[in-house]
């Protein structure tokens, strides 16, 4: 799981459980700057007591970096049969829908119902229920938690490019970052086409997918829903959600093809309509999803 950079490091010194030590660094901005390592807890503090474990890094916006770079690698490397990266963002707002990416990717069957925590989730560390989380989320209000200092050091610290393929716009660092430090890249003319979704998403399982959704038109998703009935009946969030990730996928975003891919999941994307809205899809459907 992972989650927007700016918001992870004020959850983070809020409560920073192992990183708790690089938080209290007094000064006005060593919590952010400093090399910090995540200190373990031991179950016999008598004994064992605590110490540094869990790596090193440059920064708090480097344990970010580092993370979220792992899970790319852990992804790419194929050793494992699935990875499913999930955005707190998205599990907070559509729980229904990554409820259902975890269970396909496990193999079982989509929940007809999530049950949905709504109060705290904890009882220490000044936590939010839903309706806050929900609220932060769509005001940006963890932003305002920064000074201008903290702000510019923040973004300059943090993978923006890393930010971007995840699928998060931080357009307080757009506006953070001068033309002194642009890059010449970023200053080239962008004459390169976007990769196209099997450029994007190499992977065995999802390319025959993909190959059949190259033709597929952005609101077909949402006429095979309706041609079914379920498109006023629940489903909205499931055709927007497609739709939306495959659009984006288009656009060269990788984040977004892997989530378009990890929806469609099974032989084909007919197969995952029918497991994951409990539908049997008949022959005049076919043409929307057939991968051949």
């Amino acid at each position: 799981m992972i989650r927007d950079p700016l918001s992870q490091l004020q959850s983070w010194k809020k409560e920073g459980y192992g990183l708790s030590h690089c938080i209290k660094l007094k000064g006005r901005l060593r919590w952010l700057t400093e090399p910090c390592s995540f200190i373990g807890y031991f179950p016999d503090k008598k004994q064992h007591g605590k110490g540094a474990s869990g790596g090193n890094f440059d920064s708090l916006p480097d344990v970010w970096n580092g993370y979220v770079q792992g899970y790319r690698d852990m992804f790419n490397s194929g050793i494992f049969k699935d990875v499913v990266l999930i955005r707190y963002e998205d599990l907070v707002m559509h729980p229904e829908g990554e409820v259902a990416r975890v269970a396909l990717a496990l193999g079982l069957p989509v929940p007809k119902t999530v049950s949905v925590k709504e109060d705290k989730a904890k009882a220490h560390g000044n936590p939010n229920n839903r309706d806050s989380a929900v609220a932060h989320i769509l005001k940006r209000s963890f932003v305002a938690s920064y000074s201008a200092e903290e702000l510019r050091h923040v973004c300059e610290l943090l993978d923006l490019s890393l930010v971007k393929e995840v699928g998060y716009e931080v357009p307080e660092c757009g506006a953070e970052r001068s033309d002194s430090r642009r890059t010449v890249e970023e200053e080239a003319p962008r004459t390169r086409r976007a990769p196209s979704v099997i450029e994007t998403v190499n992977s065995s399982f999802q390319q025959p997918v993909l190959e059949s959704a190259e033709g597929l038109s952005a609101d077909d998703g949402v006429l095979l829903l309706q041609d079914l009935g379920m498109y006023g009946s629940g489903t909205n969030l499931f055709a927007a959600t497609m739709r939306s990730n495959f659009n984006m996928c288009e656009q060269g975003r990788r984040q977004n093809c892997v989530k378009f891919a990890s929806m469609h999941k099974h032989s084909s994307p007919r197969a995952y309509l029918d497991a994951a809205l409990g539908i049997k899809s008949d022959e005049k459907h076919a043409k929307y999803f057939d991968v051949g």
